[in-house]
């Protein structure tokens, strides 16, 4: 589709050692969100990318990253895609389901217990400061979700709209935390291509604004347009069952609520821009 894609791991993913991993403890959507708009100055960087069509997409941790930096770095990132990814923190903190109480503690240790943090966390939820998202935005939700509960979506959704930016809703009613069927995936998938193509791809930059009338393939023989990828985070139950289900199907894997988190394979932010 005439992509290049940049899958970052910020500070605080698995695969590194566990100093790294620490690296964000109660300092989310701040540190981490940081090595983000890095790797985005990297792609801008580039003379090979359009720095004015960059786009970021995650699910579930990297879906908050993703809210994250359209809150709070308005101006890095032209389009986000966010999967079912948490909104307010503070509801998520304070309404911890009974799978997941083996994790309490060590998520409690890592983002802060919501008895004694709940203004940083009001501070990170993206929620809060939806004002600030001026941006097209596509939110993807499973209706079963019980980890990030719909109205997490839903409340982005409404509060994004309001702004009068466009927003698309893809929400799945027979989904969780993630896909299980593919023709959902395959959904999904498509719906992220459509919203790029319409929102990042199609929209001509400043550099080619000159040039508004000619064919977009002028545009697609010179400078990319870039899409950032956010890790993904699954949150499982006691079962221990794990699913790392990634947002363009090339990203890390990181566990939140779980000390045991194993290396993705990913390359850190700034190590490798990959033409596709």
């Amino acid at each position: 589709h005439g992509y290049a894609v940049l899958a970052a791991n910020n500070r605080g993913s698995s695969g590194y050692g566990k100093t790294f991993f620490h690296m964000d403890d109660k300092r989310h959507g701040e540190v981490d969100l940081q090595d983000i708009v890095y790797g985005k100055r990297y792609l801008a960087s580039l003379d090979w990318v359009d720095a004015e069509r960059i786009g970021i997409i995650g699910g579930s941790y990297g879906g908050y990253m993703v809210g994250a930096a359209l809150a709070f770095e308005p101006e890095a990132f032209d389009v986000g895609i966010n999967i079912f990814g948490v909104m307010n923190w503070v509801r998520t903190l304070s309404s911890i389901p009974p799978w997941w109480e083996s994790f309490k503690e060590a998520l409690y240790d890592e983002m802060g217990d919501p008895a004694t943090d709940a203004e940083r966390h009001r501070k990170i939820s993206p929620l809060f400061h939806a004002k600030n998202i001026r941006v097209p935005l596509l939110v993807v939700q499973g209706a079963n979700d019980p980890r990030v509960l719909q109205v997490e979506s839903d409340e982005i959704v409404a509060a994004v709209r309001s702004n009068n930016v466009p927003v698309e809703y893809v929400l799945f009613p027979d989904e969780g935390h993630g896909f299980t069927k593919r023709e959902n995936r395959i959904k999904a998938s498509n719906a992220y291509v459509a919203f790029l193509e319409q929102h990042l791809k199609g929209v001509v930059s400043r550099r080619n604004r000159a040039a508004e009338d000619r064919d977009l393939l002028l545009f697609r023989e010179g400078a990319r347009v870039v899409l950032l990828v956010v890790l993904h985070c699954a949150i499982e139950h006691e079962q221990g069952a794990r699913q790392a289900e990634s947002a363009a199907h090339v990203v890390g894997e990181r566990h939140l609520g779980s000390r045991a988190a194993d290396a993705a394979g990913q390359d850190g932010v700034g190590e490798q821009a990959e033409r596709e």
